[in-house]
């Protein structure tokens, strides 16, 4: 059985470099696609956390209106109790 090594030896120049470029071919492919699922992933989580804060904020304004029907406030509360619905 031949190597590696022996094989390329033996085998004609054209070939070899046709193995050789159809690697860095594939290889170029893969680097492709490794920069295009990191975009992709970079793309979901950034739409993931953009979805998150609009939650949070619906979630902030509907427990303002929720905690303060009927209420007066004075200027001096936190703005973290009132979101939070701790205030006095």
């Amino acid at each position: 059985m031949l190597s590696i090594v022996d094989y390329h030896a033996t085998a004609p120049q054209s070939y070899t470099r046709g193995c050789l470029s159809a690697y860095a071919e594939s290889l170029l492919h893969v680097q492709a696609l490794q920069t295009h699922l990191a975009m992709s992933q970079r793309l979901a989580l950034s739409r993931l956390h953009h979805r998150f804060r609009q939650t949070l904020y619906v979630g902030a304004i509907r427990n303002l209106d929720v905690s303060c029907r009927g209420r007066s406030l004075p200027a001096s509360t936190p703005i973290w109790s009132v979101l939070s619905g701790r205030f006095s």
